[in-house]
């Protein structure tokens, strides 16, 4: 079968198109034929060394993906072959024809989600509802702001604030992509290229700040953000796309009685799985009946991988980026 692969820690240009052997599902295993697979930053961090996960080399790249079971290991009770699936796999799988995944890490796919929809779900929307609704314990009414609400994991944040009846106001790094967010539940919207955030936020909140800051930014807009904090709010660190993390002054937490929030979604999958499988369902619930509507920007074939990644990595998308294994014309 036909994968991308990983054979040493680089750029997206470094990793190789070619044929591996399949894989045999063992017990509490799936294998799955993919159809789409889905981009997600911090697959350019996992090939270059940065990211928390470092599975042994050569490794299969990607996390996300849907497609049809083709395949099931002993012991495997929730799916059979045939059905329409999503999956997910946090040490990599996903940008190949085919991929094994553990059971619990393998949904049911409703009929009224396509396959291009359910590969851009899993782990932005995962790890917005899991950051607003859990961690943040976001309430209807409140002030949030997402910065870098563009991208995916962005645009779902923005997306799930709307949907648990916050107030959003949405930071992005251009005109363009200010455009992309009308009529997705933001209200407000700040172009930090043209606009100070501080400033912005102050007046969008008549100067009472926001309760809560979702950041998969971190460097500059991180210490901006902080500044915007309302008493008592809560700011959760998601990521640093922006290449540099911060480094917090914590007279302001003391000042503002704020809380720092780390956010590490692969990490609470681990530790809890069943609570990590209802979110899930609600996930696949949310987009069946339309509440949820994810944004694709575009969609390589499979063997475009390294282009498709460098252009993420470029930071030129709004919203999800995918990967099919059939030919693109």
């Amino acid at each position: 079968m036909k994968s991308v692969v990983c054979r040493a820690f680089g750029e997206p240009n470094s990793l190789s198109f070619e044929e591996i052997e399949p894989i045999v599902p063992g017990h509490g295993q799936v294998r799955i034929a993919v159809k789409m697979a889905s981009i997600n930053f911090f697959d350019i961090l996992m090939i270059q060394g940065k990211y928390q996960r470092k599975p042994p080399f050569p490794f299969t790249v990607g996390t996300d993906a849907a497609g049809d079971v083709l395949e099931i290991g002993p012991g495997i009770t929730t799916v059979k072959p045939g059905d329409r699936v999503m999956a997910f796999n946090l040490s990599g799988g996903a940008f190949a024809e085919e991929m094994v995944v553990a059971e619990e890490n393998v949904f049911l796919l409703p009929s009224s989600i396509d396959y291009a929809a359910a590969a851009a779900l899993k782990s932005v929307y995962g790890t917005a509802l899991y950051t607003l609704r859990d961690r943040a314990r976001l309430k209807r009414d409140e002030t949030l702001l997402v910065l870098g609400a563009a991208g995916g994991l962005g645009l779902a944040l923005v997306e799930v604030g709307a949907i648990l009846g916050a107030r959003v106001i949405a930071a992005v790094g251009s005109d363009e992509k200010a455009e992309r967010l009308r009529g997705r539940g933001v209200r407000d919207i700040i172009v930090v290229s043209k606009n100070t955030l501080r400033e912005s936020v102050n007046e969008f909140t008549g100067g009472t700040g926001v309760d809560v800051v979702a950041d998969p930014v971190g460097g500059d807009l991180f210490d901006q953000a902080i500044k915007t904090a309302a008493w008592g709010a809560r700011v959760c660190v998601l990521g640093f796309s922006s290449g540099r993390i911060p480094q917090l002054s914590v007279n302001y937490a003391l000042l503002k009685s704020f809380d720092l929030i780390g956010v590490n979604y692969g990490g609470w999958v681990d530790r809890d799985p069943q609570a990590h499988r209802r979110e899930t369902r609600d996930l696949i619930d949310m987009c069946a009946t339309g509440t949820i509507k994810p944004a694709i920007y575009k969609v390589f074939s499979l063997d475009e991988a390294a282009k498709a990644m460098a252009m993420l990595q470029n930071r030129s998308v709004v919203g999800k980026v995918l990967l099919s294994t059939r030919p693109i014309h």
